[in-house]
């Protein structure tokens, strides 16, 4: 391009007196002169697209550090979000510790373990009291049609075996404690209507459904309850997270299977 610069120039510098004195053509002079000015103009028009680009370039690079500044913004906003939930959990963690070191002999755990097991049956016979029998939708399968064919409640399996040894004072397990990632879902095994769903010693935030028929079931120690009492529920719906709510030392979902108060086998109940 310098060179073209420079050979308008030349012929810019001559002007008329070229064509006076013969130094060119002055039809071919007029024709040069045309070429270079148009190839000028060109240029010109190639200059400002580039010099929109390298606008358009900065601006770019200003909106990626400004973005860049909202993600490190956002990730401080998350790493905080963190630590305060670690914090929580070792908050938790200590009062369970705190409560272990209260109980620390065998006769206090056994205690308060009978004394959860009485709250828990006393609710249930009120339950069975005051419920009607429920009067299901007719689409509806029965629970004692549906033995075998219901899931889990978690994705998990259960720790203990049911009416195994519990402690050393020959308690029982009454149903199974299935630990779980803390927030993973709960779910009904069967449809149903939601009957109790608020917090009791012993089991933390606790939701029963009944079945009908005189069947009941408990998913207990949950981090927090999704459904309200007298919502219907149907197989596989969502009714809680996994929590370790109620001095539970690890997250778990305490299950259990109720018909006319008294707990029976989940693994003759559920899929194998």
């Amino acid at each position: 391009m310098n060179d073209e610069i420079r050979n308008l120039w030349s012929l810019q510098q001559g002007g008329g007196a070229r064509i006076v004195f013969g130094d060119q053509d002055p039809d071919r002079l007029a024709r040069n002169l045309a070429y270079y000015q148009r190839l000028l103009g060109h240029r010109g028009e190639s200059i400002g697209k580039f010099r929109a680009l390298i606008e358009a370039v900065a601006a770019n690079a200003q909106a990626i550090r400004a973005a860049q500044a909202r993600l490190a913004e956002q990730r401080d906003a998350l790493e905080s979000e963190r630590k305060h939930a670690e914090a929580l959990q070792q908050e938790r963690r200590q009062t369970v510790a705190d409560i272990d070191k209260a109980l620390s002999t065998d006769g206090a755990r056994v205690a308060k373990l009978e004394e959860d097991a009485r709250q828990l049956a006393e609710l249930l016979e009120e339950l069975r009291k005051t419920l009607a029998e429920l009067d299901t939708p007719a689409s509806y399968k029965p629970f004692t049609k549906a033995r075998r064919e219901m899931n889990y409640p978690v994705a998990a399996r259960a720790s203990n075996r049911f009416g195994g040894q519990r402690n050393a004072a020959n308690m029982r397990w009454r149903g199974w404690l299935m630990p779980a990632p803390e927030g993973s879902d709960v779910r009904a095994i069967h449809h149903g209507r939601v009957v109790y769903a608020d917090w009791l010693r012993g089991q933390g935030l606790l939701l029963i459904i009944d079945h009908g028929e005189g069947y009941l079931s408990l998913y207990g120690h949950n981090r927090s309850l999704q459904r309200d009492v007298g919502d219907w529920v149907r197989p596989g719906d969502i009714v809680a997270t996994v929590g370790a709510s109620g001095g539970a030392d690890r997250p778990a979902l305490y299950f259990e299977i109720r018909h006319n108060g008294e707990p029976v086998d989940p693994g003759k109940w559920l899929k194998r």
